[in-house]
């Protein structure tokens, strides 16, 4: 089934109010639709209102701007939400990589002054590493030597036992059902909190 025919399934199932049909109709056009316009755009039809936080997410963390055919079937006062969110972004972005490299120019200054310091640091560590692995190989022989056993000829753990045939593998099912659900990456979860707060986007 094409998803304009899961879309018309969904209303039929919602007219005459087959609750569990509907459910199951509304996870696999879940799967189906993966672009968030279309998300939308779906969303305002059949009222599913809990789709519209995450599409806005979506459209908000990706780097491509928003199209004209997205500002259509989004509406004006949305479309000037979402970019207002998307350049709010891009400005404490670039405002926080200016602080960044700023701090690492003064921090370059000092840190020439210690660099000398900080390699004959490390220069000691390693000394000092070395040391100890002597000692411990020493101890080891010495323990070896005194129960009459090689050292090179300590035995290896065996395996863990493995009870039972593993299960085999199933192969991937290609129905709608069974692809992966709309979902967020981090990124785009954290544009979730700036959506809610706009009040354009405001669910009724």
């Amino acid at each position: 089934m094409t998803f304009q025919e899961w879309l018309e399934a969904f209303e039929i199932a919602t007219l005459w109010g087959f609750e569990q049909l509907r459910a199951y109709i509304i996870k696999t056009m879940d799967s189906i639709a993966q672009d968030p316009s279309e998300r939308i755009l779906v969303a305002d039809q059949c009222g599913l209102t809990e789709w519209l936080y995450p599409a806005y997410a979506k459209l908000c963390a990706r780097d491509a701007s928003l199209t004209a055919e997205e500002g259509r079937r989004l509406g004006f006062e949305r479309l000037a939400a979402l970019s207002r969110i998307r350049e709010d972004d891009l400005k404490a972005t670039q405002g926080l990589r200016a602080a960044q490299s700023t701090s690492g120019l003064e921090g370059s200054v000092t840190s020439g002054v210690s660099v000398a310091e900080g390699k004959h640091h490390k220069k000691n560590v390693k000394r000092k590493q070395k040391e100890k692995a002597k000692k411990a190989l020493e101890k080891a022989i010495k323990i070896g030597a005194g129960d009459g056993q090689a050292v090179g000829n300590v035995k290896e753990p065996s395996p863990p036992q493995v009870f039972g045939k593993p299960p085999e593998l199933q192969p991937n099912c290609k129905k709608n059902c069974c692809k992966p659900r709309f979902s967020l990456s981090f990124k785009e979860q954290q544009f979730l909190a700036k959506v809610a707060r706009a009040v354009e986007l405001k669910i009724d």
